[in-house]
């Protein structure tokens, strides 16, 4: 498989468990596929599928591991219509009109019977762990569903101490360096940037048809504020 979107985590403590100890851990809380009456699930499977038989998989002291979410798909508008036509029928026959906690009672009757024929969708979240190094690596673009696995880690592991790997360079600071020092060779500075506070990034100052190499701006930059955009124009032939 290929890993595509990263996202890497630092493991605080040492990671001590062997593989061994994972795959006996992540057995505790396996993947089952939804019940009658369960909206969703998730769980660990096989990383290798059906060419695997274990919940891990071991490479270079590297421990991948698979997460199966699958939820049921019940479109709102769905319930909504059902809805409409009950309380509909109840009009008619009853010659009245029920009353907000009587809907309420009945949309929930009507999810209750709608759940066990509903469709269900499943996806699966890749991840390895790497102990000597210290990295937890998701393949995800999504912090969200990155934590999603973290917490099921936590859950099956007993505990999962890591915290977001901070880039040594990010983007905001290379451009930065462009206004502080220079552009990358064959660029020039144009007229044009956007600054935010590096401790607030809802402190915007955006500058237009500014000299971006002059005090005023440097002065912002001085004082800890960062690039989040910057104007360049191709000087190269």
């Amino acid at each position: 498989m290929w890993f595509k979107n990263l996202l890497i985590y630092r493991f605080t403590k040492p990671f001590t468990l062997s593989p061994e100890q994972v795959e006996e851990k992540l057995h505790e809380h396996a993947f089952k596929p939804c019940g009658g009456q369960d909206m969703s699930t998730l769980g660990w499977v096989k990383p290798l599928g059906q060419q695997g038989s274990e919940l891990v998989h071991t490479n270079n002291g590297c421990i991948m591991v698979c997460s199966q979410r699958q939820d049921k798909v019940l479109p709102a508008s769905v319930i909504k219509d059902a809805l409409e036509e009950k309380v509909l029928t109840i009009r008619e026959d009853e010659d009245r009109v029920p009353s907000r906690k009587e809907r309420l009672d009945i949309k929930e009757e009507l999810v209750f019977d709608m759940l066990p024929r509903a469709f269900v969708k499943s996806r699966r979240q890749f991840a390895y762990i790497d102990p000597k190094n210290g990295w937890l690596v998701v393949d995800c673009g999504s912090h969200n569903r990155a934590e999603e696995m973290i917490v099921l880690l936590r859950e099956s592991l007993g505990s999962m101490p890591v915290i977001p790997l901070a880039a040594k360079n990010t983007a905001y600071h290379t451009m930065t360096e462009w206004l502080k020092v220079a552009p990358p060779s064959g660029f020039e500075l144009g007229g044009e940037c956007e600054l935010i506070d590096s401790a607030d990034e809802a402190a915007v100052i955006r500058c237009k048809n500014q000299e971006l190499t002059s005090k005023e701006i440097l002065n912002h930059i001085d004082s800890g504020m960062l690039v989040k955009k910057l104007a360049l124009s191709w000087s190269g032939g």
